[in-house]
């Protein structure tokens, strides 16, 4: 128990396999400092065991993030602080899973995923299902999700980009990267998903932007709701929905559209503030042109066409 900022005992040569924060007994605080090169961690992260507290503080500066190539697991009463910093999750074979132990969120403001093979998968066990957010912390034209290497399995959960830290005047501040090369893919292993991006909107304005490396493709798979209550700007690369994208109240597409699959559906569920029809539909051939179309919404949701 108690209060620990790391040194000599885990450094950038020093490099424990599993580390876990706190025990049955006592709770445990460990703090990055201000460290500026990241901390890698070869096995799983346990932040808080049991009932007790715990908690992991990343660093006040840049660079002092944090990698793992195993499972990251955040107990029920435990939290994080990520100062801005990054977790990179970067096994090189099977799931990485980000489980809450007793269900709940768990917040990051920078998430990578580069895995040679598998996948960032979402617990989905009865009694530990996990939802992921990701924070803006207001800061535009950078990246808060990179999908370098692997794709997400959202295994039936929830995972959103939140820009309630942004003003209305910040523009781009939870933008996606698709970088490396092939194609990357949002899915769910089982049941339905939902990829939403949600906060502060600014009218007019994209809150995300899909910026793609060359040659390399994204697409919300089969049974994945992509919700968005914010501008989207889907880039100039190729951004596939093969489900759902569905406009809430206050969402729009802007700048670039996306691509549609044979079975995919756009639903407008606006509410009684209307919409003026913009990129999400814009064709009548490829990016734009939705395969079917739903208006709905529990006050008379008006489309202009």
């Amino acid at each position: 128990g108690g209060d620990f900022v790391i040194s000599t005992e885990w450094t950038d040569t020093a490099i424990p396999h599993h580390v876990t924060i706190g025990d049955e007994v006592n709770n445990s605080i460990l703090n990055f400092g201000a460290i500026t090169s990241f901390r890698l961690a070869n096995g799983n992260v346990t932040i808080g065991t049991g009932v007790n507290k715990a908690k992991l503080t990343l660093s006040t500066k840049p660079g002092g993030d944090l990698k793992l190539k195993g499972n990251y697991t955040v107990a029920q009463k435990s939290s994080t602080t990520n100062n801005g910093r990054a977790v990179f999750f970067t096994g090189a074979a099977g799931n990485q899973i980000v489980t809450k132990s007793g269900g709940g969120t768990i917040d990051f403001d920078y998430l990578f995923v580069d895995k040679s093979l598998g996948d960032l998968q979402l617990s989905g066990t009865t009694g530990q299902k996990t939802n992921l957010q990701i924070n803006s912390i207001g800061a535009a034209n950078v990246y808060q999700l990179e999908l370098i290497n692997g794709s997400i399995d959202l295994n039936g959960q929830m995972f959103t980009m939140n820009a309630t830290n942004s003003t209305e005047s910040t523009e781009n501040t939870t933008n996606i990267k698709i970088s490396g090369t092939g194609a990357k893919r949002i899915y769910t292993s089982t049941g339905s998903g939902d990829f939403v991006f949600a906060g502060n909107y600014s009218a007019g304005k994209s809150n995300a932007k899909f910026n793609f490396a060359p040659s390399a493709t994204l697409t919300f798979d089969t049974d994945v709701t992509l919700q968005t209550s914010v501008g989207l700007d889907f880039g100039t690369g190729s951004t596939l929905i093969n489900s759902i994208l569905q406009i809430n109240q206050n969402g729009f597409v802007i700048g670039h559209s996306p691509y549609y699959g044979n079975y995919s559906t756009l639903i407008y569920n606006n509410g009684s503030n209307g919409f003026f029809r913009n990129m999400e539909w814009n064709s009548n051939s490829g990016a734009g042109y939705p395969n079917n179309v739903i208006v709905r919404g529990s006050n008379n949701t008006l489309v202009e066409l």
